[in-house]
């Protein structure tokens, strides 16, 4: 079983070469949205961009707003 999945392995490898190479230059351009996408929640999303920051720091300093 073994024997046969390299040799099927090695096959696929060798046929569909081109194609598979002729996808990769396309994978940095589409590396860049999805890391945007799937990765922008580490540092707090848009959310800091709304006016909530300036009433948490009055909170901390106990001044009403």
């Amino acid at each position: 079983m073994l024997g046969f999945l390299v040799i099927a392995g090695v096959l696929l490898f060798t046929e569909h070469r081109a194609h598979a190479l002729g996808i990769l230059i396309w994978l940095p351009l589409l590396a860049c949205p999805l890391m945007h996408i799937f990765m922008h929640h580490g540092h707090g999303g848009h959310s800091a961009h709304s006016g909530n920051a300036g009433l948490a720091r009055q909170d901390r300093e106990g001044n009403a707003p």
